[in-house]
């Protein structure tokens, strides 16, 4: 029988792959991999952050150690099995740089969500201007710049895949779908629900498309329950939204209690946005039982397999037909939650995520 190592094992061991040997059959267990966070973190709330912490929870559950690099220490990266960034694009280029004189392991998770204003044509343009020498470059040179420097571009859906490899160049081995896990537990829900469409984002930023899920409740006339952040320099706009509109409440930023309840009590969760990665809100509010309305842009959807009602955001009819649709009776509940559970749980997120990471690294 085999005997399993890491990759670092292996090189103080100096065991190494025999050519005979068909790769499917070299084992790797206990990986060590480092997380590395590429900008200033001046929020509590950041997806990011979320995602990264959620990744090496249940990747260290299956028996991997998973460090969060700080760069106030020296780390000897070649130590480790896979180097993961996490963050912006605009930081990956110093970074990868760095890294490769100590390893080949080097994966990225950049986010790109695509603003609707501009074409992909316009990106692809973008990502070929730039100079190193005078430090003039832009996000988009930045990823096509260090596509030939990274094992593996771990993106969340087809949608993103497709970008990265027709936008930025990336081959369809470097790009690996890993779609985020639900992040909630699976508990029992009852298909009572109240009468309500519930939206929780960070309210004032234009992509969320707040004001016009605002217009589609008062013109639907369907009562419409808001959470999340505001900045101070967004509340006087925000406002301007919902004064005189008699179908909204304002429940202020929310705890993870109060989310819960709410996504427990709603018939429906709309995130009808403009530039959406995901949309971890909905998927956790579609696990407790939520009919979702999702924007038609991006990948959000993909998560859903038809189980959700896509819709224009440019459209507030289309917006407010969706939502009444639920409210007046219909639903894909509790399928719904059930292919998302089923689908999208940390256990089969974190197999998918192991499999590409030892994927990497016997390439």
């Amino acid at each position: 029988m085999l005997e399993e190592y890491s990759l670092s094992e292996r090189r103080v061991k100096g065991i190494v792959q025999s050519n005979s040997m068909p790769p499917a059959l070299f084992f790797y267990k206990n990986m060590k991999i480092a997380f590395l966070f590429n900008r200033l973190r001046v929020s509590k709330g950041d997806g990011i952050v979320s995602q990264a912490l959620t990744w090496k929870r249940i990747l260290e559950e299956r028996g991997n150690r998973v460090d969060l690099a700080s760069s106030w220490n020296y780390i000897d990266y070649s130590e480790y099995d896979v180097v993961q960034i996490f963050g912006k694009p605009i930081n990956l280029l110093n970074d990868v740089i760095g890294l490769e004189m100590k390893t080949k392991n080097i994966v990225i998770a950049p986010i790109f969500d695509k603003d609707p204003n501009y074409t992909f044509s316009t990106y692809k343009f973008l990502s070929y201007l730039g100079s190193e020498r005078l430090r003039t470059y832009n996000n988009f040179y930045a990823l096509r710049r260090i596509r030939h420097s990274v094992k593996g571009c771990l993106v969340r859906s087809r949608y993103e895949q497709q970008v990265m490899m027709n936008v930025f160049g990336y081959s369809a081995k470097q790009c690996k779908i890993v779609m985020l896990s639900n992040g909630t537990e699976c508990e029992p829900f009852s298909l009572e629900r109240e009468n309500f469409c519930l939206h929780i984002s960070r309210l004032g930023v234009p992509g969320k498309n707040v004001k016009r899920l605002i217009e589609a409740s008062e013109k639907y006339q369907f009562k419409l329950i808001l959470g999340g952040m505001l900045k101070e320099s967004e509340k006087e706009k925000f406002d301007s939204w919902i004064k005189g509109k008699h179908y909204v409440e304002y429940f202020g930023y929310l705890s993870d209690e109060k989310k819960h309840d709410l996504c427990m009590k709603a018939k429906v969760f709309a995130l009808p946005s403009f530039i959406e990665g995901v949309g971890l809100a909905a998927l956790e509010a579609a696990t407790l039982g939520c009919d979702i309305v999702i924007t038609d842009i991006g990948g959000p959807k993909e998560y859903y397999d038809g189980l959700a009602k896509t819709v224009n955001p440019k459209s507030v009819d289309e917006i407010g037909q969706a939502v009444r649709f639920f409210l007046d009776g219909n639903t894909f509940q509790p399928i719904l939650s059930e292919h998302v559970i089923t689908n999208y749980s940390d256990k089969k997120v974190a197999e998918n995520l192991e499999s590409v990471y030892k994927d990497i690294v016997s390439g």
